[in-house]
């Protein structure tokens, strides 16, 4: 392997952290804006994986994947930034 393949693969595992520290945020934290970073995450497993052609490679499929990926991250610092700034207390 690689020291690109290793590199890759490293990161597939720290988005597998933030995913699960993500879940644990929105069910243990009670924060909602963790589910949306968790799916973030998900899906940049799910490009990665992708990319190191564990999965089937698509751009059909993979490019709206981190579209949405990016939508949902945008959603949780909004989320994050109405929490934070309680002037801005309204959501999308």
């Amino acid at each position: 392997m690689d020291t690109n393949s290793v590199l890759q693969v490293l990161a597939v595992l720290i988005e597998i952290i933030v995913a699960l520290a993500g879940v644990r945020l929105a069910t243990k934290g009670k924060k909602y804006y963790g589910w949306w970073i968790a799916l973030t995450f998900a899906l940049y497993v799910v490009f990665d994986l992708s990319r190191l052609e564990l999965l089937p490679k698509s751009e059909e499929v993979i490019s709206p994947l981190f579209l949405i990926a990016s939508l949902s991250i945008l959603y949780a610092v909004w989320l994050i930034g109405c929490e934070v700034i309680p002037s801005r207390r309204y959501d999308l």
